[in-house]
């Protein structure tokens, strides 16, 4: 039987994986390049282009972050069938058979890991060419994003990654991974009510 694949359209292919981008990651594309410009005081085409570009930074590192996935799986010998672009980010399949704690742990918190490598990468080169101009602004957005990814992805609490290598750390000490599962989806829920209230306040 043939493996059931996301909708959306193929832009490649990646450690043998269809990296496949759905029409409303173009969506949000469109909108965050808006919200950059606008952001600016006035929209223009300069302003778009430049909001396009940040915007397209950004899904990039989303990518990034998901190829850290991918590759952390075939380091363990899995599979990856596809890595995917959606309008809320993006998650990468590989096979799951005769998963581990440790397998679930460390392919989870790859991503978190790749996006403080950008964030550092970017802040080193800012420190040592210190590029002015549009340059300079764009690694210095891209050095911040990241970070902010970084920190949002690893909140310990499903479906987050830090949720993820949560469940790992308690499957791992009772030997169950519904109690795992069970711990991070209740901690997710006290973050996410954590985080409307902060955001609230």
């Amino acid at each position: 039987m043939s493996e059931r694949r996301t909708s959306g359209f193929v832009a490649g292919r990646i450690l043998g994986a269809p990296v496949i981008v759905q029409p409303s990651t173009l969506v949000m594309l469109a909108v965050l390049a808006y919200i950059f410009a606008s952001a600016a005081g006035q929209t223009t085409a300069r302003t778009l282009s430049i909001g396009l570009l940040l915007a397209a930074s950004l899904i990039g590192s989303v990518l990034l972050h998901e190829v850290a996935h991918a590759i952390a799986a075939r380091a363990f010998g899995r599979k990856v069938s596809e890595i995917v672009l959606t309008l809320w980010g993006g998650h990468t399949s590989f096979d799951a058979s005769g998963l581990t704690p440790l397998v679930n742990g460390v392919t989870a918190v790859a991503g978190p890991a790749m996006n403080l490598v950008i964030a550092g990468v970017a802040r080193l080169v800012l420190q040592m060419a210190n590029p002015g101009g549009l340059t300079g602004s764009v690694l210095a957005y891209v050095a911040w994003a990241n970070v902010l990814l970084a920190i949002f992805n690893i909140l310990p609490g499903i479906p987050m990654d830090g949720g993820r290598v949560l469940e790992s750390i308690v499957w791992s000490a009772t030997r169950n991974r519904n109690k795992g599962t069970l711990v991070a989806a209740w901690v997710g829920r006290f973050v996410a009510v954590a985080v409307v209230v902060y955001s609230l306040g």
